[in-house]
């Protein structure tokens, strides 16, 4: 039997249908692996697939701007990892694919090697920009990208 893993879910106001308790199995790394389930959210609930919380933690580890009127990496990467959570129009996979973009671009602030920081940067963006380009136009992300990219490019020159 296949099992699907579950990395991180707010199941605030969920049915989980399907599944019984025994089809639970905790495994030593505290994960919970549900069997033969199906998954339905109501209301405000929000289901996620993608480790949010650990690229949230990258970014929050990040020095913070030293310019209280010009946000850094971590301010930038934080309103639009926001953004990313809160688009209704992004498809579950685009997101998980954006936020790991996310993480990317954590990561490649932190790289000394200059050459490799603006590699990465550069293919994180544009993987944002296609993303981005698939949302139909009312798509709130659009307007947050084209302020937030073009402002995370810079840091990267």
């Amino acid at each position: 039997m296949e099992a699907a893993t579950l990395n991180s879910a707010n199941l605030t106001n969920a049915n989980l249908t399907g599944a019984y308790l025994k089809d639970f199995n905790f495994d030593q790394r505290r994960q919970i692996k549900i069997y033969d389930a199906t998954i339905f959210a109501n209301g405000t609930a929000s289901f996620s697939v993608g480790d949010i919380e650990t690229v949230a933690d990258t970014i929050n580890q990040l020095p913070a701007s030293t310019d209280s009127n010009q946000p850094g990496i971590k301010e930038l990467l934080d309103q639009l990892l926001e953004s990313i959570k809160t688009e209704t129009e992004l498809k579950e996979g685009d997101k998980s694919d954006a936020i790991e973009e996310l993480q990317n671009l954590a990561e490649a602030s932190q790289d000394d090697d200059q050459n490799a920081k603006k590699t990465k940067a550069r293919k994180s963006l544009r993987t944002l920009v296609r993303i981005v380009n698939d949302l139909p136009p009312t798509a709130a992300l659009i307007d947050t990208c084209q302020e937030l990219l073009t402002a995370i490019a810079k840091l990267f020159e």
